[in-house]
């Protein structure tokens, strides 16, 4: 008997938990008053910008490159790190996922997910070094990007995509996918800190609050365009 593709299994998983996962986070958000996040407001749109497509037996693998930007619609700066990897340039993808209709994308049913975890790499030197960079009185403008109330923030990214073929997914067809990033690593905390206590970055938020507040919270992208090329040649 055929095995579902993967990425189906997830889809199916994630749509059948999605009232679960909904009342855990209602659970899980920290109160306003206990985690000094009140009003921060940081919307993230983004647009395909280069698409490379190889053929992979009975899929199509889309290595893509997205143009991010941030807006900050709150009423304070917000303040982000720049990136941790690949010479402290990139964020980490933590997933990128794939939606047959707009609907589908905003209500978080996608046919494709590609889910990562952070590299846990807390014990290298380079997190050490990062954070020495960064204990200084005010965010360090090489390591850091303030946006303003109102303004906005570019970046490019790149992420990658598999389609199988059984996805029956046309070329030519327009796709909406969801980037969700890691905007604060969980390797620059001390070492026996969990995933959700952020010491050292809650430390450096209240140093630098004159200047905005930092953002450690992860962010998802809302629903982005894509149109699938043409299929390669085999």
């Amino acid at each position: 008997m055929k095995r579902p593709p993967i990425n189906r299994v997830l889809a199916n998983l994630i749509q059948h938990l999605g009232k679960l996962t909904v009342i855990v986070l209602l659970l899980t958000v920290p109160t306003a008053a206990s985690d000094g996040w009140a009003g921060k407001s940081l919307q993230l749109d983004g647009e395909v910008v280069r698409v490379e497509v190889v053929r992979d037996r009975q899929s199509q693998i889309f290595r893509l490159r997205v143009k991010l930007k941030f807006t900050n619609t709150g009423e304070k700066p917000v303040i982000l790190l720049l990136g941790t990897y690949r010479e402290k340039t990139e964020w980490w993808v933590l997933d990128t996922t794939v939606s047959r209709t707009l609907t589908d994308a905003s209500d978080g049913k996608p046919f494709y997910i590609s889910p990562t975890s952070p590299a846990n790499s807390k014990t290298l030197p380079l997190w050490k070094e990062l954070r020495r960079q960064l204990s200084s009185s005010q965010p360090p403008s090489t390591l850091t990007e303030t946006i303003q109330p109102q303004g906005t923030f570019f970046k490019e990214i790149e992420t990658t995509v598999v389609i199988h073929d059984d996805e029956g997914v046309s070329p030519r067809t327009r796709v909406w996918l969801k980037v969700f990033l890691e905007l604060w690593p969980d390797n620059i905390e001390p070492s026996k800190s969990d995933e959700q206590s952020k010491p050292y970055g809650e430390s450096l938020r209240r140093k630098w609050q004159a200047s905005g507040d930092l953002q450690l919270e992860p962010i998802l992208s809302s629903p982005i365009p894509f149109d699938l090329p043409a299929q390669p040649s085999p």
